[in-house]
């Protein structure tokens, strides 16, 4: 009988076991290879490097404003949660066309960036990324002569890391719009959620509140982000991130804020999919908030 229970519990712990490592994975993907070469499809960029807490490199690339539109600010991505910048960066870097300077970063982990991905991780260099771009645009103001604004953009991972980070993140007041795409509230939330989509894991959801950390989730903080001019876009039939969280987080956040939601539209891809419509209105979004 005690033979029978202690295997018992060697096969509970290595579900759980295979079940954690599996709640993981959902939330970082990392990939190690090239996708796209923004070099090769004709735009201007160079490598970057971000140094991150305890030494970590973080590798970005630097994408600078081009044509003749007048030089009007600075973009940082914050990417999802799979690959890694060279297959994210080309939902945003459109705007180097449209005056705006971009930077997309890798967190810990992912391609050339050093370290393991982990939410303590990703919250590290988030901060680092947001003063890294903060420099970057302060140098850009003084050698343009003109203040540039500076913006953030989080999507799906990345925006819920954005928001967990901007409660840390001393020189808030310095970003003029924040924008927060197809992302969730709470890491124990989702996670639940994907258990429950199949029969397999379903009756395991409430495991999600045991082995899945909120500790850097950003419902705990987004109420307390006052004064940060705050837009939040999601699609209708995002299947990957109902748009339920979408609207949670409007919910929760404090004024001034904006909700876009997108009819028809799928995880991510208001500015790919359906960017005919919105890149148009992110620009004029970009540019009112870069004038207050």
């Amino acid at each position: 009988m005690t033979r029978n229970r202690s295997l018992a519990g060697l096969l509970f712990f290595l579900f759980a076991a295979s079940l954690f490592s599996s709640c993981t994975h959902l939330f970082y993907q990392p990939g190690k290879e090239q996708y796209f070469d923004p070099g090769k499809m004709g735009m201007v960029y160079q490598d970057a490097w971000i140094e991150s807490a305890g030494g970590r490199k973080l590798h970005a690339w630097l994408f600078p404003s081009v044509g003749e539109t007048p030089e009007r600010g600075t973009i940082i991505q914050f990417h999802g949660n799979a690959e890694n910048i060279s297959s994210h960066f080309a939902s945003l870097a459109w705007v180097t066309k449209r005056g705006y300077n971009f930077i997309a970063f890798d967190y810990s982990g992912y391609w050339n960036s050093d370290g393991e991905p982990g939410q303590k991780a990703l919250n590290e260099d988030s901060l680092s990324a947001l003063t890294y771009a903060y420099k970057f645009n302060q140098t850009r103001s003084q050698e343009t002569g003109n203040k540039l604004s500076l913006s953030a953009y989080g999507q799906s991972l990345g925006g819920a890391v954005l928001l967990r980070a901007l409660a840390d993140y001393p020189l808030r007041g310095e970003l003029n719009a924040v924008v927060i795409e197809s992302s969730f509230y709470s890491y124990q939330t989702i996670a639940r959620e994907k258990l429950g989509l199949s029969w397999i894991t379903w009756l395991f959801q409430p495991l999600a509140y045991v082995l899945v950390s909120d500790e850097y989730a950003p419902e705990k903080v987004i109420g307390s982000l006052s004064g940060t001019r705050l837009l939040v876009i999601h699609g209708t039939d995002d299947k990957v991130v109902p748009i339920r969280h979408g609207r949670r987080i409007f919910e929760l956040a404090k004024e001034p804020k904006t909700f876009w939601e997108v009819q028809g539209g799928r995880h991510i891809d208001s500015m790919t999919r359906h960017g005919k419509e919105y890149r148009d209105k992110l620009i004029a979004y970009l540019d009112e908030a870069g004038a207050k």
